[in-house]
């Protein structure tokens, strides 16, 4: 319990993320981003893992969905990236970012929607996977076990193993994260 930064390799900053029992995916602990402006940051670092050209990174999270994106909770997993908006209707609709390869691209509004509270954060906890192949630079995403968006490009072409993953998190609404997967392996099959 108590701050996650230093633990297992997770840094923290800006902001404050803990290890809390407020709710959990599983067991009775998650990772909890509080709300600081500017926004908390939570970052985990990977070292290279060589020969794997298809690596897998699947979480659990209760994330928050804004009318404005630009302030949702966003993962970015590699040079992948998504985040959810809501759209007025309860509901937060999962987007993802198609990147041009030079730290540019157009973000792409998937079919895949989830409720969303008072707070804008998701009632129930969202599986979200990235498969990320590094040989053709694209990823896919996989929302509640299914695909949801396919071949989408990287931010940056010159990533060649998984390094960094990272959450932001809106500056009002604490963001929640649990059972974080990363690994060559499929954790869907």
């Amino acid at each position: 319990a108590g701050s996650i930064a230093g633990q297992r390799g997770w840094e923290v900053g800006p902001g404050a993320a803990i290890i809390g029992t407020s709710s959990a995916s599983s067991g009775s602990q998650s990772v909890e981003l509080l709300p600081a402006s500017p926004p908390t940051l939570l970052a985990r670092s990977f070292a290279p893992q060589t020969g794997q050209p298809i690596v897998f990174v699947d979480f659990f999270a209760q994330p928050v969905a804004e009318v404005d994106p630009a302030s949702a909770t966003t993962f970015d997993v590699e040079s992948s990236r998504l985040n959810f908006q809501n759209h007025g209707s309860g509901q937060g609709v999962l987007r993802v970012f198609d990147g041009d390869g030079t730290g540019g691209g157009t973000w792409v509004v998937t079919k895949y929607a989830t409720p969303i509270g008072a707070a804008d954060r998701t009632t129930n906890w969202v599986r979200l996977t990235v498969r990320i192949d590094f040989t053709a630079k694209t990823w896919d995403v996989y929302a509640g076990g299914t695909m949801v968006a396919a071949d989408l490009h990287f931010r940056d072409n010159s990533a060649t193993d998984l390094s960094l993953v990272t959450v932001s998190r809106d500056t009002a609404t604490s963001s929640l994260l649990d059972d974080l997967f990363a690994a060559p392996a499929n954790p869907l099959f």
